[in-house]
């Protein structure tokens, strides 16, 4: 209802989901909104905000509401941030009506008698689009949490689910428990991990019920559905380009645009500038007439831009031993799942003494109340080392290629290294007193 209240009174809306306070304060900053609106007991914990807080408390008008607005087509109607990358996109309502109806009527198929869910999926990365997309077909949107189909084996039935957007943790439990299955058909997020086996069970069991499923790439701050399959019975990683927007291989590695010059590459569809930046980083190669989708670039789970440096912050803020920081992420089992390992640098004592050892279950539980649960690294690593910095900002590539290696671990146990990091810190603390 905010939502819509928003859009009638001509405002540019944005959205943030819900997290530790620390990632929610900073992406706050980041949209320097003129008005927030959030429940009262969250405010409290944020502190200073930008913008004016507005209440969600039910109160009487002061003031009669102003008439519809009516947007041009290059006005901003969204400022999104996105899970993709680290930046903001500012989608034009041109842009929004345009993939808001094309999804409606193409990808999706729906029919006024349509009732659609999408149980625990990303709301930066699907929202409000996806929201505005059911609506605008005359359908109905049913608003679900992952653990509700835990609790009420028979909700999706009982609402009248017609289409359902099925993530990780719906997926386990359509597997192991009797779940009514929607009445037409599922689809998936083909940017979370692909554990291929999985979803090919889920396929294999829905299609006993005659319920076909399709993947879409998708981002609500690059105007919705990028790439879309077609329902099958079996899982599948064949791809097409939304109709009306025009896509082309760019070359992985390069520094900038650069055509493939082969028939894989980094897929790049057309858009505004405002939005560009805010594609995903989706890895394509060419079958006949369709494409295979080979994954994503690690960038953090589910392909999502992993929040290094509020991790960081927040680590080094919080504990005092604690000198320095990074995160190094690396594959993990599947196409899109990015393992995170957060590195600490504890300088050794002016008078020699090593590190205690670190408290890592505190250190993880700082992390998932400040942060979030899902920004919990995979592993945390504590070395008696200084990195390399430069201008006072650490060498994140440096402190990377040093622990892939494996020569972070193998300095950590060699005396005169934790020594030379000792020097380091006395001569650094020298310089701050004079």
């Amino acid at each position: 209802m905010a939502i819509l209240a928003a859009l009638q009174l001509g405002l540019v809306v944005s959205l943030v989901s819900s997290a530790g306070p620390a990632l929610l304060r900073r992406r706050l900053a980041e949209l320097a909104p003129e008005y927030v609106v959030l429940p009262e007991a969250i405010a409290r914990t944020l502190g200073p905000l930008p913008g004016e807080v507005l209440s969600t408390s039910p109160a009487p008008l002061s003031r009669p509401l102003p008439g519809s607005h009516t947007y041009g087509e290059e006005d901003p109607a969204f400022r999104l941030l996105s899970p993709f990358a680290d930046c903001m996109a500012e989608v034009p309502a041109g842009l929004a009506h345009h993939s808001v109806l094309r999804d409606g009527e193409l990808v999706f198929g729906l029919e006024p008698s349509d009732a659609v869910a999408a149980p625990g999926w990303d709301a930066l990365q699907t929202q409000p689009l996806l929201f505005l997309t059911t609506l605008a077909a005359g359908a109905a949107w049913v608003e679900l949490d992952d653990n509700d189909l835990d609790a009420e084996p028979d909700i999706v039935a009982r609402h009248g689910i017609s289409l359902l957007g099925v993530g990780a943790t719906t997926r386990k439990h359509f597997l192991r428990a009797d779940v009514d299955p929607p009445k037409r058909a599922w689809f998936g997020n083909l940017t979370d991990a692909l554990d291929f086996d999985a979803w090919s069970a889920l396929a294999e069991r829905m299609s006993g019920n005659k319920v076909p499923g399709f993947g879409i790439v998708t981002n609500a701050a690059c105007a919705g559905t990028l790439l879309f399959g077609l329902p099958a019975k079996s899982f599948s990683l064949n791809v097409w380009p939304v109709p009306g927007l025009a896509l082309e291989l760019e070359e992985i590695g390069a520094r900038g645009p650069l055509v493939a010059h082969g028939d894989a590459g980094r897929a790049s569809p057309s858009l505004p500038d405002s939005v560009r930046p805010a594609v995903p980083n989706v890895i394509l190669s060419r079958r006949d007439e369709a494409w295979v989708l080979a994954g994503s670039l690690d960038l953090g789970p589910h392909s999502h831009a992993y929040p290094t440096d509020t991790v960081v912050q927040v680590v080094k803020v919080s504990r005092p031993d604690v000198r320095h920081a990074d995160v190094v992420l690396t594959k993990g089992r599947w196409p899109n799942e990015a393992k995170a390992t957060l590195l600490l640098f504890l300088a050794v004592g002016l008078d020699g003494a090593r590190p205690a050892n670190l408290d890592l279950r505190a250190i993880r539980k700082l992390i998932a109340e400040q942060v979030g649960s899902r920004w919990v690294p995979d592993r945390i690593e504590a070395y008696p080392l200084e990195p390399r910095s430069i201008a006072g900002e650490i060498d994140r590539e440096h402190c990377r290629a040093q622990y892939l290696s494996g020569a972070l671990s193998s300095k950590a146990r060699t005396e005169i290294f934790v020594q030379l990091s000792r020097l380091r810190h006395i001569f650094a603390a020298r310089k701050q007193t004079d």
